[in-house]
């Protein structure tokens, strides 16, 4: 999952699907070569290639939580899930958590 200083809706609603996709795609590329650069230069920096929790701790943030989730699938997105309260809580066990998507990262 990408954080370019917007949610994945905004991104669509200000530049689009393309735009959102390009610029989404754009970042989960440079992440995936960083790795790369780590790895191929024995980097010892404890890197983990581990994708993107976003948690919902309140009604409101679970609505962009699902906003979110639901626009990386319109964009065809790959890697995407939705998670309950219990699946959450069985990443990272907290009781405030409502729910969240996780985005697994490709490799």
């Amino acid at each position: 999952m990408t954080l370019l200083d917007m949610s994945l809706t905004h991104l669509r609603r200000n530049h689009g699907d393309s735009g959102a996709r390009a610029a989404h795609l754009a970042v989960v590329d440079s992440i995936n070569e960083m790795g790369a650069a780590i790895a191929s230069h024995n980097i010892e920096c404890e890197w983990v290639h581990g994708g993107l929790l976003v948690v919902g701790t309140n009604r409101a943030q679970m609505q962009r939580v699902e906003s979110d989730y639901q626009t990386a699938e319109a964009l065809d997105l790959e890697g995407f899930d939705l998670l309950s309260a219990a699946q959450t809580r069985a990443q990272v066990d907290s009781p405030t958590y409502l729910g969240a998507h996780h985005r697994r990262e490709r490799k």
